[in-house]
């Protein structure tokens, strides 16, 4: 005969019931202070499982190729790590990948004319993301700040250094794509849209890195905000930078000319 306080064996969950073992991490979740994410992000991370929500802070890998491997297969671990201060030398390291990165898509991209376009976009693809990044800085920390994060620059430089390495991770694995219509297409509309799609894209995974880097946020309607702004801001930046991946009859390297982004997108379509 049991004894009123023995504890009782668990009860397997039915088809449909949550596990037992979340139904009684709840209670935790919900009141673990830090990181104090809202409850979804943090059942979502509990289900996908320790890997993902690291109750230590992982060590940092020995190599940049390691810090890349980290913010492309583990952002959470990468992220864990830095909630209090960033790191130089992982942001001078990510910062130099993601040109490096970004420029291999340029490559790729100035092949659709060749010769001296080749260089004209090796260049300006890596100045287009880097100055769309410095420009909206000060407003991130700015909305970070407002949102309830104790945010530091140093933090805040690395992880958006890791958030610009995994939009130039996507870029860079689409760059072969990109070469292939460059050298096989002859319609510049077309290549238009294919790279406004990758640019979409690899924006949108540079902002999804972000919104689990700021997992204490209390308020993410102005990250989200600062998030249309980013895009906006980095398809002004390539229009200020134009010509990118075409050289027109008057050979001109820089087009001076003020011009609004979609006056200068809706011409280049046509």
């Amino acid at each position: 005969m049991t004894e009123p306080n023995d504890p009782q064996p668990p009860v397997p969950a039915g088809p449909g019931e949550p596990e037992p073992a979340l139904e009684a991490a709840l209670p935790i979740l919900e009141a673990a202070p830090e990181p104090a994410a809202p409850l979804p992000v943090r059942r979502l991370l509990f289900r996908l499982g320790p890997g993902f929500w690291p109750k230590t802070v992982p060590a940092e890998p020995a190599s940049a190729f390691g810090v890349i491997d980290e913010v492309l297969k583990r952002p959470y671990h990468f992220a864990r790590r830095y909630l209090d201060s960033g790191s130089p030398r992982t942001t001078a390291n990510l910062v130099l990948a993601s040109v490096a990165l970004f420029a291999i898509y340029g490559l790729a991209v100035g092949f659709f004319q060749g010769g001296a376009a080749l260089l004209l976009a090796v260049a300006k693809v890596p100045l287009l993301v880097l100055a769309s990044y410095m420009i909206t800085l000060p407003s991130l920390y700015i909305f970070s700040c407002l949102t309830g994060c104790d945010v530091r620059i140093s933090r805040l430089g690395t992880l958006t250094a890791g958030s610009a390495a995994m939009a130039g991770l996507f870029a860079v694995g689409m760059a072969p794509v990109a070469w292939l219509f460059g050298v096989s297409s002859a319609s510049l509309s077309f290549m238009v849209f294919f790279h406004l799609g990758v640019w979409v894209v690899a924006a949108y995974l540079a902002l999804r890195f972000l919104f689990l880097a700021f997992a204490e946020m209390r308020d993410w309607k102005l990250l989200l905000g600062w998030s249309i702004l980013f895009v906006v801001v980095s398809f002004q930046v390539a229009t200020l930078l134009r010509p990118i991946s075409w050289i027109g009859e008057d050979g001109l390297f820089l087009d001076t000319g003020k011009k609004f982004f979609i006056q200068h997108f809706l011409e280049s379509v046509r």
